[in-house]
């Protein structure tokens, strides 16, 4: 893990070397800085976890540095050391956000060690959160974009799909598709230009129902596996015809079979 670092700022010099002094052993980097202009320029240059800042400095106060260092660096965790007199001001602070925690003067030792360690435990859980946000960000990114090229992966196969069914419906040789159960779930234009007779004929009806015995055999046969790919000739409606019954499965599963009816010469 890198080590973090702490800024504590303060206008009075003895402060800020109690404060070295309290904190050397501990396993983060301390840097100082005398005023809030100078606070804000280490700031600007390196990365900094929880800022602790006097209430009472010339020219800028504690909490008016820190609001401003919450609106340039708001991932850092503010704390603001002062005595009891300025307690509303920094309390008004607190309610707006500004600042995290507030340590009085004089401080307990063992006090500011604990908060110190426990803003830094703060700025972990925010950063945590920061990075599991932005996963989440990238993830969506991604799912976006891979249900992108899902919808036109299935616009395109739509589109396939509906060529598909404009060509078969324009084949100029009646076309029947039939289920595994043997109901007829396709007819195609050429069946009602060539037998009138079956203009009647519904999506849905039960292929013995709709046609000839022999077809129904044919059918049959070929559903069955007893003739999977065969060629008759038969008499439809008067018509000699060779129908052409092929059987469709998807792997073992039988899915139908599909009828072509070839008018002989």
């Amino acid at each position: 893990m890198n080590q973090k670092t702490i800024l504590c700022v303060d206008d009075e010099i003895n402060v800020l070397r109690s404060l070295k002094r309290l904190l050397r052993n501990e396993d983060y980097q301390l840097i100082t800085a005398n005023s809030g202009t100078e606070g804000l320029a280490v700031l600007a240059e390196q990365q900094v976890s929880v800022v602790i800042s006097d209430q009472r400095m010339p020219e800028m106060t504690g909490t008016e540095f820190l609001l401003q260092v919450k609106e340039k660096y708001p991932e850092c965790v503010r704390v603001v050391l002062s005595g009891y007199a300025d307690a509303a001001t920094i309390l008004d602070s607190i309610n707006k956000g500004a600042i995290y925690r507030f340590l009085t003067k004089p401080w307990n030792d063992e006090e500011i060690r604990i908060t110190i360690r426990q803003c830094l435990r703060q700025y972990e859980l925010l950063e945590e959160n920061r990075n599991l946000t932005q996963e989440i960000k990238l993830q969506n990114a991604e799912l976006s974009k891979l249900n992108q090229r899902l919808e036109d992966l299935v616009g395109k196969s739509t589109q396939s799909l509906h060529f598909s069914q404009e060509v078969l419906a324009n084949i100029p040789i009646p076309v029947i598709g039939i289920s595994a159960e043997g109901i007829i779930v396709l007819v195609n234009e050429a069946v009602d230009q060539m037998f009138p007779e079956l203009r009647d004929i519904h999506l849905g009806s039960d292929i013995k129902d709709a046609f000839s015995n022999e077809i129904y055999v044919t059918v049959s046969d070929c559903l069955s596996g007893t003739k999977p790919a065969e060629t008759d000739s038969l008499d439809v409606f008067g018509k000699q015809v060779l129908a052409h019954c092929k059987r469709l499965t998807n792997g073992e599963e039988l899915r139908g079979c599909v009828l072509a009816l070839e008018e002989k010469p």
